[in-house]
């Protein structure tokens, strides 16, 4: 493979970093963006993937998954995993958010869902089909990436 330049290496960094956090592992993401398993761990390390993918996992559906688990849990009569003043904390802090930040949350957690999605097709797709389906994906990713920064700039400036 030839030597890459430095925005061609940043785009393929991002690509790969964008994939993992959307839970691709190292082998997936090499296959589709053509770059070693062992470069991409070296990056993940350098960039902190693990974190990224962590705090990908913080978003509206999952709070509102653990909040439902919880509830379900208190009634099957087990131990909760959320005490009911995190509970309370957490639908506080939703209620303090403006409508603008709220719309802006369900629909990056849309958009989420969407490219989730398109990528378990990306996984299973073979050939031509793979390669189309993962240029939908990236388009789809760098559109959903501006979009949800500008919207993310205008609630800032409420």
């Amino acid at each position: 493979m030839p030597k890459l330049s430095k925005i061609e290496l940043d785009a393929k960094k991002q690509e790969g970093r964008n994939l993992f956090v959307r839970k691709f592992d190292f082998t997936e993401i090499s296959n589709l963006i053509k770059v070693s398993t062992r470069t991409l761990g070296k990056w993940a390390k350098q960039d902190n993937w693990d974190e990224l993918k962590k705090m990908q996992d913080l978003s509206i559906s999952s709070l509102k998954k653990q909040i439902l688990e919880t509830f379900n849990d208190m009634k099957e009569g087990r131990t909760p995993k959320l005490t009911s003043d995190e509970i309370s904390k957490l639908a506080s802090a939703f209620e303090k958010l403006s409508d603008r930040k709220k719309h802006l949350a369900y629909m990056y957690d849309s958009f989420e869902e969407l490219l989730a999605e398109i990528a378990k097709e990306v996984t299973i797709a073979k050939g031509k089909d793979k390669e189309s389906k993962l240029d939908i994906y990236k388009y789809i990713a760098v559109v959903m990436e501006k979009l949800t920064s500008k919207k993310y700039a205008e609630a800032l400036d409420e």
